[in-house]
């Protein structure tokens, strides 16, 4: 067990959020935070830059178990309701190595991986019509339109891995896209959801 100190002062543990968002490379979320262990978390993560997002282990597939969405603060807010909100920003995926508690917080060590979402691929003129769809659900949510004032809807990687950040689909579904299925496979559930 390590001591709040040695917490906040070794850059290479970071705190982990356990929650059921499944978040991709250069993927953003807005948090509502409101446990004051959670809060607590937040503020040690500020001070580092970064925090890891990781759900729940699942004892039916451990096979994610150890994977989590390495991710920044953006923006800090209260809500109308009083709650703390925190905007995230994906920074990779990564492997959660070594973990340690400390009053009742979780934190570890981790791995960054390299993911298909992080690939540049121009998008070809007849499948643009998914950048446009999700274009207009970004624009039309009035959060989604905050969190995406900058999109990069040219890019067929980060369209496709929006698309399966936002569908509402269960996280068992979702998982094997953070590393066992590829972009191939992501852009043909997404367009199998969608041209329903």
């Amino acid at each position: 067990m390590c001591t709040n100190y040695e917490i906040i002062i070794d850059n290479s543990i970071l705190a982990i959020l356990p929650l059921p968002i499944f978040l991709l490379p250069s993927g953003k979320v807005r948090l509502r935070v409101f446990e004051s262990k959670y809060i607590k978390l937040i503020s040690i993560a500020s001070a580092k830059g970064s925090f890891i997002i990781q759900q729940r282990p699942d004892s039916d597939d451990t096979k994610y178990n150890n994977i989590g969405s390495l991710v920044e603060v953006h923006d800090f807010n209260q809500g109308d309701d009083g709650i703390l909100e925190v905007d995230v920003y994906c920074l990779s995926i990564i492997t959660v190595n070594e973990i340690m508690t400390d009053e009742g917080l979780t934190f570890g060590t981790i791995t960054p991986m390299t993911h298909w979402s992080e690939e540049s691929r121009p998008f070809s003129q007849q499948k643009s019509e998914l950048a446009t769809s999700l274009n207009n659900i970004i624009n039309g949510d009035e959060m989604l339109s905050c969190l995406y004032e900058d999109k990069s809807l040219a890019n067929e990687s980060w369209v496709i891995a929006r698309w399966l950040e936002l569908l509402p689909i269960t996280l068992t579904m979702k998982k094997p896209f953070i590393c066992s299925h590829g972009f191939i496979e992501a852009k043909e559930l997404v367009e199998s959801i969608i041209n329903q």
